[in-house]
């Protein structure tokens, strides 16, 4: 036996950050009719369980028109959120999980995100011919860039402040990613190019949001916006349009009583947010 051989069958295993399976989350509108679509993707370990869903029909929606959609598959996907966070079992005959693929990385959360960029369609913008309707990160890549600052931040006050899975009162899911005791908060993306898509998904957390406050008395509310920077693919009077229309729903709101701080980066947000909850805990 050479040495070199020796040290082939001597040298340590590779190791892994992780090794489990995963499946794609599929839905069937119709039931007598055999379309399904991959809506999101699970990867699981023999102690651990992490999803990643659509946030919005995106270009689902083409297939349902001139019929909306839109409440329907939010109201579905909050449900099915909430079902995959408590691990309980899928009781909605329109909604099915694969089989389970072999997979093994150094991070769960990027092999995740790899997945679902790779695998889910579906979620990819819709173009108006070359542009793409999303000109920054997303709701999803917003929240856990966040959170990752936060957590440096605040070390163990976080536990205290954060909901990452949403909370759930009388049997509806509520999306509150930011529950300290005396307040109640969201955290989305403004990076859109659409003025109407930026406005649906802050009155969508605004409900949420005063919903939970009013139901638990939390006096103190916020929704934090990361909006588009500089280097976003947009021309000027798309720029205008949205701080236009985020300054004049951000007034409106304020004068209901939630504070909207807006930010180009979640390390700004992250800070924005440690100020606003700590005082709250």
């Amino acid at each position: 036996m050479t040495l070199a051989e020796l040290k082939k069958r001597t040298a340590p295993a590779p190791t892994h950050g992780f090794a489990g399976v995963w499946r794609t989350i599929e839905w069937q509108p119709d039931l007598f009719t055999p379309q399904k679509f991959i809506i999101g993707v699970i990867i699981e370990t023999s102690a651990k369980r992490a999803f990643k869903l659509m946030d919005g029909p995106h270009r689902l929606e083409c297939f349902f028109k001139p019929a909306p959609i839109t409440q329907e598959f939010n109201g579905m996907m909050a449900h099915l959120r909430h079902t995959l966070a408590e691990n309980n079992p899928l009781l909605s005959h329109n909604l099915s999980i694969s089989d389970g693929l072999f997979i093994q990385g150094g991070s769960m959360s990027d092999k995740l995100d790899q997945l679902f960029n790779e695998i889910v369609v579906a979620a990819r913008p819709a173009q108006e011919g070359t542009r793409n309707e999303s000109v920054g990160p997303d709701t999803d890549t917003v929240r856990k860039t966040v959170a990752s600052e936060l957590k440096r931040i605040m070390g163990l006050r976080y536990e205290q402040v954060a909901r990452e899975n949403g909370e759930t009162l009388a049997n509806h899911h509520l999306d509150v990613p930011l529950a300290p005791t005396h307040g109640a908060a969201s955290i989305i993306s403004g990076c859109y190019r659409s003025t109407s898509t930026i406005e649906t998904k802050l009155l969508r957390a605004a409900n949420d949001i005063n919903a939970y406050a009013a139901a638990l008395k939390k006096p103190k509310k916020a929704i934090f916006m990361q909006m588009p920077d500089a280097s976003a693919p947009l021309s000027a009077k798309e720029r205008r349009d949205i701080e236009r229309m985020t300054g004049e729903e951000a007034w409106k709101l304020e004068c209901a009583g939630f504070a909207v701080p807006r930010q180009e980066r979640a390390a700004d947000l992250a800070r924005d947010i440690d100020q606003w909850a700590t005082p709250l805990i």
